[in-house]
């Protein structure tokens, strides 16, 4: 996407229309949140236009895209406070959160959250987890160990290895959380 749009800018900047590519238009949604989230192991800022009501769910025509609700990292606050609310069947959790992959905001995505846990083969010598306040049912995993390190849950690549060797499972709450695109 990203190069497809540098190669439209470098072919209208040759037609002297590189202005016209460059102001995209703006897009409908709003950021009721934004906070910072990881990427690669990397920090990013990331914003989310929450769902406003019953009917407000996923649109055909936005991707959708996972992102992995961990916990926290050590000596650091966590990312997202979560919330519990009476209409739902379970509290949305302190969390850090993970994205699969990168979201422009000049295309932003259906995200889909899912809480990072310990899985079948875990033990606390190879998963690291904290426990949430807001009485989320299982405690969520931050770290796992591979080889003879530990390895911080910032990446996608390594949920997704935690997940094959049974160190981590998914659970498929909160689910959908909004359309969100990463800012920088």
């Amino acid at each position: 996407m990203l190069r497809t749009r540098l190669l439209l800018l470098v072919v209208l900047g040759s037609l002297g229309l590189a202005s016209l590519a460059a102001a995209a238009p703006p897009h409908a949604l709003q950021a009721d949140e934004t906070q910072p989230g990881w990427l690669a192991g990397r920090l990013v800022t990331y914003s989310v236009d929450l769902p406003s009501g019953p009917g407000d769910g996923p649109s055909p025509q936005r991707h959708d895209v996972t992102i992995y609700l961990v916990g926290w990292q050590p000596g650091t606050q966590p990312q997202d406070t979560g919330f519990v609310a009476p209409f739902l069947p379970l509290p949305v959790p302190q969390h850090d959160t993970v994205f699969e992959h990168f979201v422009s905001a000049s295309a932003p995505a259906d995200c889909f959250g899912v809480t990072v846990v310990p899985g079948a083969a875990a033990s606390p010598d190879t998963v690291q987890t904290v426990t949430d306040p807001n009485a989320y049912p299982r405690p969520l995993a931050y770290a796992i160990r591979l080889g003879r390190h530990w390895t911080p849950l910032t990446r996608a690549g390594t949920i997704r290895a935690g997940v094959a060797q049974g160190l981590l499972a998914l659970d498929d709450w909160p689910g959908f959380g909004g359309a969100c695109w990463i800012e920088h």
